[in-house]
């Protein structure tokens, strides 16, 4: 008897909490399943495809940063490997995104207290060597840029000892624009080489300066227009930047997020002012479970794409 009057009670307190969620949720079931199109009205409305009650009008893409390559850390570069090897061909995706430190660049010398900078060529050989082997060093595929453990310890950055330029896919340039079109619609990816041209060792570098291209970076964002999506890519979140790096002007109202890297920040995800996401990935080192860290770079299109849908509703 004393457990049915403690259910009644408890069940009479919270009435009508449970009234209101019942009736939210039977709304938002009329909704999703009265018009199988209606959840994603916001791109419909626009002419532009959307996501339905198929597959079709989905596009994947993995973002991976932070591998820190490194000649005296072997299990990186298997774990990197296994990436390569089973992790893109089971997603299968559109395009893979690296957001830069690719190596470590770091080494500890024999009795010394703190670490040492220094480009090591081992660790670049084997990135691309790596991406060559299983058929992903291209650039309509492999997207590439530059953190600041790959600009560690480098005069400048036509410097010899900058091998981010022979080993990278994107080793040419520093600031670009792929557009991924998919069929049924196009993706446009902006990417910002946001490190010093004068490689500066840690700590020293710890914050993002504006890309030498800043001009061609604000013409590609300002055709946003044209494009589905837009996506802006670099290293430094942007709390890491300085101030002149004119982060309104990059984004307010033309991309919809800004994928990064660098913090090792596990749960880094803003919305931001200009109403774009910011993501961070979390470092590939500092996960604890390797089957993660090999497993789990994230895919974030389809999160963003239902994220619009679900801000469309509320």
């Amino acid at each position: 008897m004393s457990v049915a009057v403690t259910f009644v009670r408890r069940f009479t307190r919270y009435f009508w909490e449970i009234v209101i969620v019942t009736v939210l949720l039977v709304v938002f079931l009329v909704i999703v399943f009265s018009n199988p199109t209606a959840q994603f009205a916001w791109a419909e409305t626009a002419g532009r495809p959307a996501p339905g009650g198929t597959y079709e009008n989905l596009v994947y893409f993995l973002q991976v940063s932070d591998v820190h390559l490194s000649k005296f850390d072997a299990s990186r570069g298997e774990h990197f490997s296994i990436f390569c090897n089973e992790t893109v061909p089971v997603v299968n995706p559109a395009l893979v995104i690296h957001t830069g430190d690719i190596t470590d660049a770091v080494k500890f010398p024999a009795g010394s207290t703190y670490y040492q900078n220094e480009q090591f060529l081992e660790e670049w050989e084997f990135y691309k060597n790596t991406l060559v082997e299983h058929g992903y060093f291209n650039k309509s595929f492999w997207l590439d840029l530059r953190g600041n453990h790959d600009a560690f310890a480098i005069p400048h950055y036509s410097s010899p000892n900058n091998y981010f330029k022979e080993y990278a896919v994107y080793g040419d340039v520093r600031d670009y624009t792929f557009v991924l079109n998919t069929g049924f619609a196009s993706y446009q990816f902006v990417t910002m080489d946001l490190t010093f041209d004068l490689g500066l060792s840690s700590p020293f570098d710890f914050f993002g300066l504006p890309p030498d291209n800043l001009t061609e970076v604000l013409t590609a964002v300002n055709n946003a227009a044209n494009f589905n999506h837009t996506i802006l890519l670099g290293h430094y979140p942007r709390v890491t930047t300085i101030d002149r790096v004119p982060w309104g002007r990059l984004t307010k109202g033309k991309v919809l997020a800004y994928l990064c890297g660098h913090i090792h920040a596990k749960t880094m995800w803003n919305r931001m002012p200009g109403d774009y996401l910011e993501l961070e990935l979390a470092v590939w080192t500092s996960q604890k479970k390797k089957e993660e860290k090999k497993s789990f770079p994230n895919s974030f299109l389809f999160f963003l794409l239902f994220a619009k849908m679900l801000s469309s509703l509320l």
